[in-house]
């Protein structure tokens, strides 16, 4: 049983998280150079490690407490939040595609320009384990792994890139698994925020 005292930090973890401020412009920022170059690299650790330092996450958390609480208030912060980030991103990403046109798009690329149930399933556990992981007292360490199964930043990048490049089929592709992630990570942890 988690007493209030817990309940308390996680919900206000989770408003901090929902913030719109310099640490997770400057990080979101970091994560779109380094997913971009590790897509175009076609280097999978490069990839996960834009994963971990993304903050994308925090703002979706936000949605899923704001909708469990019908907090209207963190519901909008965190939404706000997380255009932001998404803009950034793109924007990031679309900049780094138009200059390097000419790299050939490897298999990471490609892997994210296609979603399928399995990545819809990844999504679901993933946002099942962010909030678990979030309103446990005992396993808040492995956000880490919870920040690369969740996989936010990379959907994106690959779609900037082929903005930059002027394949917009792909670039939906790419944005539609973002979609698809976001959707299926915030509805599994309002489900168990809710819980």
């Amino acid at each position: 049983m988690v007493d209030a005292d817990h309940k308390a930090v996680v919900r206000h973890r989770i408003h901090e998280g929902a913030r719109l401020d310099q640490t997770f412009l400057l990080m979101n920022a970091l994560a779109a150079v380094v997913a971009c170059y590790g897509l175009l690299l076609d280097s999978p650790a490069v990839v996960i490690g834009a994963m971990v330092m993304a903050m994308l996450l925090g703002p979706i958390t936000g949605v899923a407490l704001g909708l469990v609480d019908g907090d209207g208030r963190l519901l909008r912060t965190a939404l706000v939040t997380e255009a932001t980030g998404v803009g950034l991103v793109l924007g990031i990403a679309y900049v780094i595609g138009r200059l390097h046109q000419g790299l050939p798009a490897g298999s990471e690329m490609m892997a994210r320009t296609a979603p399928n149930i399995m990545d819809e399933v990844v999504a679901l556990a993933g946002g099942t384990a962010a909030a678990y992981a979030l309103a446990s007292p005992r396993i808040s360490s492995s956000m880490v792994g919870v920040a690369i199964a969740t996989a936010l930043v990379p959907p994106l990048a690959v779609c900037g890139l082929y903005l930059g490049r002027g394949e917009s089929s792909l670039a939906q592709g790419a944005l539609l698994l973002y979609l698809a992630n976001f959707v299926a990570i915030q509805f599994a942890s309002s489900a168990v925020l809710w819980l």
